[in-house]
């Protein structure tokens, strides 16, 4: 069974590229910001969460903080921003916190390691 994300960035490209990246393994969902991913979220119940910080309407901390809220689900957090979005990414339960622009074979990695195939399967 395929694992599933949800891919949350308001930049199209950045939608696109992880698209390509891990669409051929999972099932993608594709969210331009945090109120739009909320209601995917809900609906879906993805394995894992990749979202930007910084997006129109609902942003980034506020969607960590409700998806947190509902159940288990790993996040990874992206900004372009430094300083102190990170460490309130983390703050409220963010797995994980890279830096834009993301290193793609890191990014690989940590997904790798939240959607472990799990012998109940």
């Amino acid at each position: 069974m395929a694992k599933s994300i949800l891919i949350v960035d308001d930049e199209e490209l950045i939608l696109d590229l992880l698209e390509r990246v891990f669409g051929s393994q999972h099932t993608i969902y594709r969210a331009e910001d945090g109120e739009e991913a909320l209601r995917i979220f809900q609906a879906e119940s993805p394995n894992l969460v990749i979202s930007d910080l910084c997006m129109p309407k609902m942003g980034g901390l506020e969607f960590i903080r409700k998806v947190k809220s509902e159940g288990a689900c790993h996040v990874v957090a992206l900004t372009g921003q430094k300083g102190s979005l990170l460490d309130e990414a983390r703050a409220l339960g963010a797995d994980e916190v890279l830096e834009k622009p993301v290193d793609i074979r890191s990014l690989l990695d940590i997904a790798r390691k939240y959607l472990v195939v799990n012998l109940s399967d």
